[in-house]
């Protein structure tokens, strides 16, 4: 077993993905989970750590990874991994290549959903810092050669994903870290190696309508952030135009939306990991709320 570096947990043992959720193998508690897919070639195995994720119940999620063994690829719901995880084997099997899916969980049956989902930023982080080059499924990413299912909605849109040469912003590289998560507080404007603008109250913020990016609030003076997040900042910013008490910094860039999705979940793994806790409002406690709210909630 080896050691979550922020939150000196331990996780389990690899064991098969592939009927996990029967006889009670994987716990029903809290946690998070990873997923690798192990490749045996020439007598040796490369394991390729693939997607991590959180749950409330991790018994409960992993029966929801049933459908990526079936003959069709999954919807992305109950689960948005499902798509990419079923690529990754239908590729494998084409090729004649060995290969098997395997997870690894971290009981966290005492930890907040809200530290939950902070520890879960700081594995991904991980992830990608010690492997920058290896596709990992988070973020809506596909492999190339596949193009995704929509969600199941009971929609007439509604669609299961197949084989394409056709390439869209899914199957793009992954953006790498911008910097250190560890190196300087969130506060500073070089926080995890971006160009932060100065810190201004929202109500005199005057981003470029089209700036498109990052962006975080903190109340003056407080070295903890209230919340952080991505799109087009003016349009973020707007419900705040009336509090005073909330300041703002903001920094723009040419990422799609995968890679800016990334480099936010980097923001939240440094908070965590250099404050102890994500952003004050960033996620909910409430089992089944929003994961990261669009907007966060206005100020009391």
């Amino acid at each position: 077993m080896d050691t979550h570096p922020s939150c000196e947990r331990a996780w389990s043992s690899w064991q098969p993905l592939e009927g996990c959720w029967r006889e009670a193998r994987i716990p029903a508690c809290s946690g998070l989970y990873r997923i690798r897919i192990v490749i045996s070639l020439h007598r040796m195995s490369f394991p390729v750590v693939v997607y991590i994720g959180q749950s409330g119940d991790l018994r409960t999620r992993m029966g929801h990874f049933k459908a990526v063994f079936g003959n069709s690829m999954p919807f992305k719901s109950p689960h948005i991994a499902g798509p990419p995880l079923w690529a990754i084997r239908q590729r494998l099997r084409q090729e004649r290549v060995l290969a098997s899916f395997e997870v690894s969980v971290m009981e966290l049956g005492d930890v907040s959903r809200s530290l939950r989902l902070g520890y879960e930023c700081v594995a991904i982080a991980r992830q990608r810092t010690w492997h920058p080059d290896r596709f990992l499924a988070n973020f809506g990413r596909m492999p190339r050669g596949y193009l995704a299912s929509t969600f199941h909605k009971g929609q007439a849109s509604d669609f299961h994903g197949y084989p394409t040469p056709r390439r869209n912003d899914s199957h793009l590289p992954a953006s790498v870290p911008a910097g250190d998560l560890e190196r300087s507080l969130p506060d500073d404007l070089n926080w995890c190696g971006h160009h932060w603008s100065c810190w201004v109250a929202v109500k005199d913020a005057a981003p470029l309508k089209e700036t498109v990016g990052l962006y975080r609030l903190k109340l003056a003076n407080q070295p903890e952030m209230l919340y952080v997040g991505q799109g087009r900042v003016r349009d973020r910013l707007a419900p705040y135009r009336r509090e005073e008490a909330v300041y703002c910094s903001w920094v723009g860039g040419m990422w799609h939306e995968h890679e800016r999705l990334a480099l936010l979940n980097d923001l939240i793994a440094s908070h965590v990991l250099l404050i102890g806790h994500p952003p004050l409002w960033q996620f909910s406690d409430e089992e089944g709320g929003e994961k990261r709210a669009l907007i966060p909630p206005a100020p009391v």
